[in-house]
This record gives structure tokens, C-alpha cells and sequence, in this order.
């Protein structure tokens, strides 16, 4: 008797790198996202330091008037 069909155990070597290949889209896409994010977090810290830094320039001007002239 003749074998019709051949019992199939592993993958193929073009099923391997097809898997790889999107995965490696999918990463790249997923990278470039989280680079994205972090610039974005990034600027609003920057943001927030530099209205702390104003505050706290303006706060010290008001302080040395204060103290100068005895208001």
C-alpha cells in the first residue's frame, strides 16, 4: 500500500521567516510608539520645569523687594 500523505512535524523554513519578518514590523512600529511617547512626556516635563523656574524666580524678586524696602 501506498502512504497518500506524509505526516507533517516541523515548520518550513518560509514559515519561519515570514514569522520573523512580522514580528519584526510589529516591533519596529512598536518602538517608534514608545520613542514617541517618552519625547512627548519628555516636553511636558521640560514644561513644568520651566514654570516651576519662573515661580520660583518671580517668588525670589518679590522676597528681595519685600525686604528691601520693608513692605
Amino acid at each position: 500500500m501506498l502512504k497518500l500523505s506524509k505526516s507533517k512535524k516541523g515548520f518550513t523554513l518560509l514559515e519561519i521567516v515570514t514569522v520573523v519578518a512580522i514580528i519584526a514590523i510589529l516591533a519596529s512600529v512598536l518602538i517608534f510608539a514608545v520613542k514617541k511617547y517618552i519625547d512627548v512626556t519628555n516636553q511636558a516635563k521640560d514644561k513644568a520645569n520651566e514654570k516651576v523656574a519662573a515661580m520660583q524666580g518671580n517668588n525670589h524678586v518679590m522676597s528681595s523687594k519685600i525686604k528691601t524696602y520693608g513692605f
